[in-house]
């Protein structure tokens, strides 16, 4: 089931593209009958080719039914991803860690980056802040961003997005980790500037879960209609405690 969400800022699930494009080379491993992982690593000629960014996307696929009887499984799954993102980067030490949550809290669709910022435990070497849409503080997430890495020195920025997928068997399904950015409204336009380590001088880590879908074509109409589940909030609440969890025993 299905219900109405209007919404004009949100993220393209770039890793569902490229699980879709058969001349990419992807490491697929089955952690159990309900858990598994795609590991993608685009080199520029690579990333060039299918007009995306080079990096590492990870992609952690679970069976949200019965996940709950694996749930270590699940948290180490994630961790174990975030160490591969890291090892990419060459970080070895605990690096000093700035988390940003973004979207639009005042809608379900859309709050997960506000929602595990809340979740997400500091210490010495950690600072976390939710940043609202621009329709809501006309500043746009990059240029914060970047401001704010030049005021707090840090090793690392994970920033923390609801993302747009092609179906609904992705919805609340999958979590998308990588190395390649996040490009706020890219869902809708090209025109969007990019959070990644070009253009915030620092590593930036993503992370997002796909939280709508664009019915435009199934429903044959010639403006957007952007849907998501009767259960988004129970949703975005589960799967943001599951993944700050795993982040927390990291960082």
């Amino acid at each position: 089931m299905v219900i109405y969400m209007y919404k004009d800022n949100i993220l393209l699930d770039n890793s569902e593209i490229m699980l879709n494009t058969s001349n990419i080379k992807k490491n697929e491993e089955k952690i159990t009958n309900n858990i598994s992982v795609t590991d993608i690593e685009l080199n520029l000629s690579e990333a060039r080719k299918i007009n995306k960014g080079k990096g590492k996307y990870i992609t952690i696929k679970f069976n949200k039914e019965k996940v709950d009887n694996e749930l270590e499984i699940l948290l180490n799954t994630i961790s174990d991803s975030f160490k591969k993102i890291l090892k990419y980067y060459k970080i070895t030490k605990v690096p000093k860690v700035l988390f940003v949550g973004l979207g639009n809290k005042d809608f379900a669709c859309d709050k997960f980056g506000s929602t595990i910022i809340e979740k997400i435990c500091l210490d010495d070497n950690s600072y976390k802040i939710y940043k609202n849409v621009l329709g809501s503080t006309n500043i746009k997430s990059t240029d914060f961003i970047r401001n704010l890495t030049g005021i707090i020195d840090v090793d690392l920025v994970v920033v923390f997005d609801s993302l747009k997928a092609e179906s609904t068997e992705r919805l609340g399904k999958t979590i998308q980790i990588a190395t390649t950015g996040l490009s706020p409204g890219s869902a809708f336009s090209k025109k969007v500037s990019i959070i990644d380590q070009k253009t915030i001088k620092k590593p930036v880590i993503n992370v997002g879960i796909p939280t709508i879908i664009n019915i435009k074509k199934e429903a044959g109409l010639n403006e957007d209609l952007i849907v998501t589940t009767n259960d988004i909030d129970m949703l975005v609440d589960n799967l943001s405690t599951i993944i700050s969890i795993s982040i927390n025993r990291i960082f």
